[in-house]
Parts: C-alpha cells; sequence; structure tokens
C-alpha cells in the first residue's frame, strides 16, 4: 500500500480533528448508558471489519477496490443513518456517535501511519500490519492526482 503525500495526509489529520470536535462533546453531554451504546457500536464496527479485512485479504484480493470501497462504506453509512437521533436503531444517535467515534479513529491512525485506501479498513490494517487495496472515495483521487503533480516538480 502506497503511503499519501503530505496534501492528502493532512487532509486525513483535519477530518479526524472535525470529527474529535463534533463527538468529544457529545461524549462529556451524555449519560454512561449513552457512551457505553455509542462506544459499543464503534467496538462493533471495529469488528465487522476486521472481518471484512480477512474476507478481501484472502478470499478477494483481486477485487475492484472502487467497488470495493463502495461496498465498504455502506454498512458504517447505514449505521450512521440509522443510528440518529429518532432513528429506527438507538433513537438518542448512539449509532451516529459510535460511526463519528470508529472514523475519527480511522482518520487520524491513517493520517499518523501516512496509509492511503479505504479508511474504514484503518484500524485491521493497523492491527495486522497490512491494507486492503480498497480505494477511498473521497480521499483516494487526492492521493492520485498529489502523486501524479509530485512526479511532474
Amino acid at each position: 500500500m502506497e503511503k499519501t503525500k503530505s496534501c492528502g495526509r493532512s487532509l486525513r489529520l483535519v477530518f479526524g480533528i472535525c470529527l474529535a470536535i463534533i463527538t468529544i462533546p457529545v461524549y462529556l453531554k451524555a449519560g454512561l448508558n449513552y457512551n457505553l451504546k455509542s462506544l459499543g457500536i464503534a467496538l462493533g464496527l471495529i469488528v465487522f471489519y476486521i472481518i471484512l479485512h480477512f474476507l478481501v485479504i484472502k478470499l478477494m484480493p483481486s477485487i475492484n477496490r472502487w467497488l470495493g470501497a463502495l461496498v465498504a462504506i455502506l454498512p458504517v453509512a447505514a449505521v450512521f443513518i440509522l443510528g440518529q437521533g429518532n432513528g429506527p436503531i438507538f433513537g438518542q444517535g448512539e449509532g451516529a456517535t459510535g460511526v463519528l467515534t470508529f472514523l475519527t479513529i480511522s482518520f487520524l491512525i491513517d493520517f499518523i501511519r501516512a496509509d492511503s485506501g479505504c479508511e474504514v479498513m484503518a484500524i485491521p490494517g493497523l492491527l495486522f500490519k497490512n491494507r486492503t487495496p480498497l480505494a477511498c472515495l473521497a480521499l483516494t483521487p487526492i492521493d492520485i492526482l498529489e502523486k501524479k503533480l509530485s512526479k511532474q516538480i
């Protein structure tokens, strides 16, 4: 897996910090029950993406990186949407807070490691020292452009 250049890496830091700024006050204001549910959802997402990591690495190593990224992002998007306040699961918004916690950690890991690729796969990549070939729908185009521009200079 290629390392990101300065722009892509900086964007990962900015996204991680922005998500932390959104998420931390929620944890400080919410009660213990809400916080435990939110952290449980974040932990559940980590377990889910560890399983997905093994499936991609072992069973589908040649998956199209863009299709794989779309498939990888759908579960986290679904939990976020369904886990909003007054949503069908976790009516106080614990699902959305859990997703934002998971994404905050993922973006910061990718910033620290200068990893490119699918951010939702950052934690399994850190734990198992290898990354899936999946793209990041938002940041991979920036990484590609930055790589091309740095070769021209």
